[in-house]
């Protein structure tokens, strides 16, 4: 997946962020067995994976997504999945409805806190990584050239190769002291030049995310690995699958490690981590898109997930899904309007000269990425798509609610009709997940993150989103009842970090295997692990991530081998704790997840 298809940083933003266009933020209440059962059933009666009916249409929780007057959105409790296959059911029927779902409670606040303190171990390696690279990099050309010169040269380089290393050592520890890296706990360091880099959304692609500690401790929660059993109806025992250790950077091998979790295979993506000075960037904001190519890939294909660690709040920010989006999907990027019609298909609704003027400069911007990107699964939004991206009022309200619905703009012939739901419509919505949350949808689906409000609230503000239950960035919710950690992961947050968040996908092998070499596959997986390359979500490719400049991926080599020969302080037991785990270092269910 290439995420740099323009020459700058600047001139994609220029041609493809829609930063007008606001979320409307949804809280996220708790929905219990019996509202899950009424809406299954529900949907069930019809029998008819498009019925009209919304499934959520008649909970008491949630109105329809689609409806404009929403004010929550439906969480499932993590601990119900496994109990009861109705919680699966719902699961699966809101995922297909609306092209994503909220799973509440995956983490619990002692896991937030270990994960919150594995992401700063990330951070600090990769901070220390940055500097290393910026001291001994002209260092290492110069010798370099001196050895390409002069075989003698390169003899008098070796033999005082000891010393050349106490002069950079020298020259690493004067830098520090003027320009330190990232430190945990010293607030004067967060806006460090050496602070990691990141991509769109403060996503990490870098420093081996992929492989870090904290990647590997969220993929081995049994929680986590729960979700996407139920979305697969998998059964999987994760009771015996991985036993958590708090007090190590790793997991250890539990005595009844089942064979079934060998059936779930998983990314190999990276992390997401705003800092206070990140998470109210404007200008990074509004870069709808999607992970899927639809010409390549015209079907569903995959979900993606994200588990979230710190409470997302409208001043943190978080992550933004267009709610039904998939609906139309491929349909609405390779459609070809030159045709010329000037109504719609199954409606009255009279297409103006100026809205198919529109859907032709639509249609062509979609056209021409689409030939850019060349069979890659990563499609920016237009910024003047008014179906997708419709206009929004500071308040977050929506300004479509006269206009047409998916189906009127699309439905033009029986093979590429979407689901005749009238009430159908986008909606640009961010889902406000506690920590320990998680959200996952469907690679069709429209999303991106959005930074954190510029100003925080007013009183004013307050009692107009008082339903959403929307706080200042200093508020922090954990999920359980322990206050203690509650009050330790509250120090975390305000000790620097704004949102954290880690992607995962996982999907069994069994469908993997439907279409895909599983043992090629699993040997160019083995192959990024060893060498600590970020992936995609896809499960069944081998994708790495910030490979589009040749100077990022030196660079990337370089640091990992930095991170790797960092010293570590020992983990309670005597052991070393590490960063980025090499297979050696995994255990054996984590292996199997490979």
């Amino acid at each position: 997946m290439s995420m740099d298809h323009l020459t700058t940083n600047q001139e994609r933003k220029d041609r493809w962020y829609a930063r007008n266009v606001l979320p409307k933020y949804l809280a996220v209440q708790s929905i219990d067995l019996a509202t899950a059962e009424r809406n299954v059933i529900a949907v069930n009666a019809n029998d008819d994976d498009d019925a009209h009916v919304s499934i959520l249409h008649h909970s008491h929780v949630c109105c329809n997504i689609s409806s404009g007057s929403t004010t929550t959105v439906p969480g499932i409790p993590a601990s119900l999945l496994k109990q009861h296959s109705i919680m699966q059911q719902y699961m699966q029927l809101t995922l297909r409805k609306h092209g994503f779902v909220v799973i509440q409670h995956v983490l619990d606040s002692h896991q937030c806190q270990h994960a919150i303190s594995l992401a700063w171990d990330y951070i600090e390696a990769a901070s220390f990584a940055e500097q290393q690279y910026d001291i001994l990099g002209s260092g290492r050309s110069s010798n370099r050239s001196s050895n390409e010169a002069s075989s003698n040269e390169a003899s008098r380089n070796a033999n005082s190769a000891h010393s050349q290393r106490q002069d950079l050592q020298k020259q690493c520890n004067q830098s520090s002291a003027t320009t330190p890296p990232v430190q945990r706990g010293e607030p004067s360091t967060y806006a460090s030049q050496y602070y990691p880099r990141s991509v769109e959304g403060k996503i990490f692609p870098y420093y081996g995310s992929g492989h870090s500690t904290f990647m590997w401790y969220i993929r081995s929660i049994p929680n986590v690995q729960q979700v996407f059993a139920s979305i697969y109806n998998t059964d999987i025992d994760t009771d015996a699958a991985i036993e958590i250790d708090l007090n190590s950077t790793n997991t250890k091998n539990s005595t009844s490690t089942s064979s079934k979790t060998q059936h779930l295979k998983t990314s190999l993506d990276g992390l997401i981590l705003w800092n206070i000075h990140q998470h109210q960037e404007p200008e990074d904001r509004g870069w709808f898109h999607i992970d899927q190519n639809p010409i390549s890939k015209p079907d569903f294909c995959s979900y993606q997930g994200l588990v979230n660690v710190l409470q997302t709040t409208a001043s943190t920010g978080g992550n933004i899904m267009i709610a039904n989006s998939h609906l139309i999907y491929p349909h609405h990027y390779t459609t070809d309007s030159a045709s010329g019609a000037t109504t719609s298909a199954n409606t009255n609704h009279k297409i103006t000269g100026q809205q198919q003027h529109q859907k032709l400069e639509q249609d062509l911007f979609y056209k021409q990425r689409l030939k850019e990107i060349n069979g890659d699964d990563w499609l920016e939004i237009d910024p003047r798509d008014t179906t997708l991206l419709p206009s929004l009022s500071a308040s977050g309200s929506s300004d479509n609610s006269n206009g047409p619905s998916v189906e009127e703009r699309f439905c033009k012939s029986e093979s590429n009709c979407v689901p005749k739901d009238a009430h159908t419509r986008m909606e640009v919505i961010m889902c406000l997940l506690g920590a320990g949350d998680m959200i996952v949808w469907d690679s069709r689906t429209v999303h991106c993150s959005h930074p954190g409000e510029i100003e925080l609230e007013t009183d004013t503000d307050k009692d107009k989103s008082s339903h959403c239950n929307i706080h200042g960035v200093n508020a922090l919710h954990v999920n359980g009842d322990d206050d203690e950690s509650a009050h330790i992961v509250q120090q975390q947050h305000q000790q620097g970090l704004v949102r954290l968040a880690g992607l995962v996908n996982m999907v069994p092998q069994e469908v993997l295997e439907k279409s895909t070499n599983i043992h090629t596959m699993r040997a160019q997986r083995l192959q990024a692990v060893e060498s600590a390359r970020t992936l995609t979500h896809w499960v069944d490719k081998c994708a790495p991530l910030g490979e589009e400049r040749s100077e990022d991926v030196l660079k990337e080599k370089e640091c990992v081998k930095y991170m790797k020969q960092m010293p570590q302080p020992r983990a309670e037991g005597g052991r070393s704790k590490k960063v980025l785990l090499s297979f050696d270092d995994l255990t054996d269910a984590q292996r199997n997840l490979i």
